[in-house]
């Protein structure tokens, strides 16, 4: 991990083993998980600021994983039941099939596909750029807005 901001408590002490005031990481770990621990810390690690690590803002980096753990298993069980129609995950990269798939492609894709796509390739640019420049928390947050604010909002649109 590469953060360099001072992680103070949630009422703005900094924490320390010798006052008592530190945090058990592993605790943490097994209460939020790993992945959620990563992202909250990365998410508020904005060069010159100091981190104020609280529960709720730990219960919010794990709702979000967990919301990306459920999107991710919803595609995968879809993505079994199309390979037991006969088709492997890795045929679809193949143009051969990809010309006969039952979906438009090319010009003429989906509107909305199409816009999804458009801000999938803007989020892989900005994270690509701020991990570059090591602005852990500009990633973090490119990643947060397109997962809730783009790819979530579509399954709960209205159309």
């Amino acid at each position: 991990m590469y953060l360099h901001s001072l992680v103070r408590t949630a009422g703005g002490e900094k924490m320390s083993k010798s006052k008592g005031t530190g945090l058990d990481p592993v605790a943490l770990n097994q209460q939020y998980g790993t992945d959620a621990m990563r992202f909250c810390l990365a998410s508020m690690a904005a060069p010159g600021t100091d981190i104020v690590l609280s529960d709720d803002r730990l219960a919010s980096a794990r709702n979000f994983a967990n919301k990306i753990w459920n999107a991710s298993r919803f595609l995968f069980v879809n993505l079994d039941k199309f390979e037991q129609g006969g088709t492997s995950l890795d045929e679809l990269r193949h143009r051969k099939f990809r010309t006969k798939a039952p979906y438009a492609s090319g010009e003429g894709l989906a509107r909305i596909d199409g816009w999804l796509f458009s801000r999938l390739a803007e989020t892989i640019s900005s994270v690509n750029e701020a991990l570059q420049n090591y602005r852990f928390h500009e990633a973090a947050q490119s990643v947060y807005q397109f997962f809730l604010g783009r790819f979530s909002a579509i399954g709960t649109s209205s159309g």
